[in-house]
């Protein structure tokens, strides 16, 4: 038995009978461990609103194209839609802008006959909160 109490034994001074840590060291050590789990927690919750960005950034570009293909057959006029996209992207939006391109700086090199023929189309994806965006602009030449 007293080989037990001469390993418990530390340099300090206390009551006999008495082992353990002192309000102290257990609040340091709390405070420590709480300061790396507010670190974690902060780090993890980056990496999901990354993610999260990522797939958007990563499916936009496709969406605007898909939605830049149906619109050209139509480009005559000058219009607006919106729209939102059906399964699996619900809850992203749609919506473009068709409008007429004034040529005149360079109408000279090109002929008269193609002011008309050049439309400026903008497509813009929202993703489900609205938060996010992607715009996709282009120019397109009409051809009769």
């Amino acid at each position: 038995m007293s080989t037990l109490k001469t390993a418990y034994r530390s340099g300090r001074k206390t009551a006999p009978g008495i082992n353990g840590f002192t309000l102290l060291e257990v609040m340091v050590s709390i405070s420590i461990i709480s300061i790396v789990f507010v670190t974690l927690f902060k780090m993890q919750s980056g990496t999901v609103d990354l993610a999260a960005a990522s797939k958007f950034q990563t499916m936009a570009p496709g969406l605007a194209n898909r939605v830049l293909a149906t619109l050209e057959g139509d480009l005559l006029d000058e219009a607006e839609s919106r729209g939102d996209f059906e399964k699996p992207f619900q809850g992203m939006r749609w919506q473009t802008r068709v409008s007429d391109v004034p040529l005149a700086d360079i109408l000279d090199f090109l002929g008269p006959q193609t002011e008309d023929r050049f439309k400026k189309i903008e497509v813009m994806i929202s993703g489900p909160e609205g938060g996010q965006t992607y715009t996709l602009t282009t120019w397109r030449q009409i051809r009769e």
